[in-house]
């Protein structure tokens, strides 16, 4: 099974260390705990956040990572 999660909520600005941003990321960190060896999980993030990216790898040093840009205002 592949699983794709957008990890946006994770990614909101000074959130990824509190309410959603940490719910984000525990949800993320129990869904790869109970992945079988034939299970992917790849994690989306916004490219715009680079500061929350290398936090995010320091989380997941393991994980798929695909990049998704928006403009900004």
């Amino acid at each position: 099974m592949k699983i794709t999660m957008d990890m946006h909520g994770y990614q909101s600005e000074d959130s990824y260390n509190r309410g959603r941003g940490r719910y984000s990321l525990y949800l993320a960190k129990a869904i790869c705990d109970i992945l079988g060896p034939n299970d992917e999980v790849v994690c989306l993030l916004n490219n715009n956040y680079k500061k929350e990216i290398v936090n995010f790898k320091k989380e997941f040093p393991n994980s798929s990572v695909d990049y998704f840009h928006t403009p900004l205002p």
